[in-house]
């Protein structure tokens, strides 16, 4: 499922998925092709080797948005951030919230990141939302794609109540 989700993830940002389609004439001229890969890590911060995967099974789950998340934090049953300059985290999980697919914090130096704990940086996606997850519709690794534009600066087009306006 993880190597999946990386599937769509490149896919996606790259502008090969198959609903691009889809996209409205009057945006298509603005349609882009990012040259952005995402790969599993091949090293730790300590220099190990590594997977990438950091799998820990808890209880814990994630209250959504916070300076304090659990699920980001080893003392309280998650896992612990990499150096958010080297690496892009994100934590796979469950919510406390059932309405809730997935968040992100938004990138270093950006004044939406104001204050936010550097050690909170990336992204928390529902695991049923990977794709062959069981939150359909929702479990075609989409979540984490969405989330990944708000991570990297990126808005609703036309705003909406949760995170604002495209400005």
């Amino acid at each position: 499922m993880i190597m999946n989700q990386f599937n769509v993830l490149n896919r996606d940002f790259s502008g090969f998925n198959p609903d691009s389609t889809n996209i409205p004439a009057v945006w298509e001229p603005l349609r882009g092709h990012s040259t952005i890969q995402f790969v599993m890590a091949q090293r730790t911060p300590d220099d190990e080797t590594t997977n990438g995967i950091h799998r820990v099974t808890s209880a814990t789950q994630s209250p959504g948005p916070s300076d304090n998340d659990p699920i980001k934090s080893a003392i309280l049953g998650g896992v612990d951030a990499w150096d958010p300059t080297k690496y892009f985290n994100i934590w796979v999980g469950n919510f406390t919230r059932s309405d809730l697919l997935g968040y992100s914090s938004y990138p270093i130096g950006t004044p939406e990141h104001d204050g936010e704990n550097i050690n909170q940086q990336g992204i928390v996606v529902n695991a049923s939302t990977l794709p062959g997850g069981s939150l359909a519709p929702f479990n075609r690794g989409r979540t984490l794609v969405h989330e990944a534009g708000h991570f990297f600066w990126l808005r609703h087009i036309n705003g909406d109540e949760a995170c604002g306006n495209d400005f």
